[in-house]
């Protein structure tokens, strides 16, 4: 999803880890949890009154991330329940700022705190926000297929050259094009994403796809209803044997099966030969 989450803090340094250093090699490392502490020091346990994000990039929703840390509160209907400052707290946000970044086009972030006092037992946190440059998409190339076939499944990819890459459009594009294939018969294709730098900065992503063999329907076994009914589910259902596999014709035919208002509840499930799914 677009929004952070409450992730741990180990999990989303890693994640940043794993990206960083294929393109930005000079990020500046994240604050240990000592160094907060000395941050914090006798603010340690107060109120946090209010959390500004300053720095985020303008086509990036400061919202989303706000929504997913801790230090933004828990708002109720009337009210804003505060947090508690810790350097635990402030650590775990600031791995969590970061991770959105990265997943988002900007695996080299830095994020900083700056901390107010405010009145007798609250505190203003201001993070401070250096996203580095974004990683661009420079190339998108689709590989293990005809020159035809990829050419007409390029279309279906969503990510856009020259803008930053983000997970939401490699997983779209990945979705969109395993639909494509299974369209055509190849139920059980699978799709590896390589990202390749490109420079210093930038990166081509590749879809590496082993489309596996085309399915056809063999038979149409249907269980779990009155003999007399299953002439006309068949029927209805719509799927004759030898005809190609597609997700598409299950969808209809499952479909036309429930217009029908006979059957409390309806299944389509395929069975493929090397599977037992």
């Amino acid at each position: 999803t677009g929004r952070p989450g409450r992730a741990s803090a180990q999990d989303a340094e890693r994640e940043v880890a794993e990206r960083a250093p294929v393109w930005a090699a000079d990020a500046g490392p994240l604050l240990t949890e000592e160094e907060l502490a000395r941050d914090v020091g006798s603010l340690k346990g107060f109120d946090v009154d209010r959390l500004e994000l300053a720095g985020v990039p303008a086509a990036l929703d400061a919202g989303a991330i706000r929504g997913g840390l801790e230090l933004a509160g828990t708002r109720g209907l009337f009210s804003r329940e505060k947090p508690q400052l810790y350097a635990s707290v402030l650590r775990d946000d600031i791995a969590r700022v970061r991770l959105y970044l990265a997943r988002h086009g900007y695996p080299g972030s830095r994020v900083d705190p700056e901390l107010r006092r405010s009145g007798d037992r609250g505190v203003d946190v201001r993070l401070r926000i250096d996203p580095g440059r974004a990683v661009l998409v420079r190339e998108v190339s689709i590989e293990g297929l005809p020159a035809a076939q990829a050419h007409e499944a390029q279309e279906r990819i969503t990510l856009e050259l020259d803008r930053p890459i983000t997970d939401a459009a490699v997983t779209t594009s990945t979705t969109a094009l395993r639909g494509w294939l299974e369209d055509r018969g190849h139920a059980r294709a699978s799709i590896a994403t390589e990202l390749v730098p490109d420079g210093q900065a930038d990166v081509v992503v590749r879809f590496v796809v082993d489309p596996g063999p085309v399915y056809y329907i063999e038979e149409l076994t249907i269980e779990g209803t009155q003999p007399d009914l299953v002439p006309l589910a068949r029927k209805t259902a719509g799927i004759a044997p030898g005809t190609r596999y597609s997700p598409r014709q299950v969808t209809q035919a499952h479909d036309q099966l429930r217009l029908l208002d006979l059957f409390r509840q309806i299944r389509i499930h395929p069975e493929f030969p090397d599977s037992s799914s």
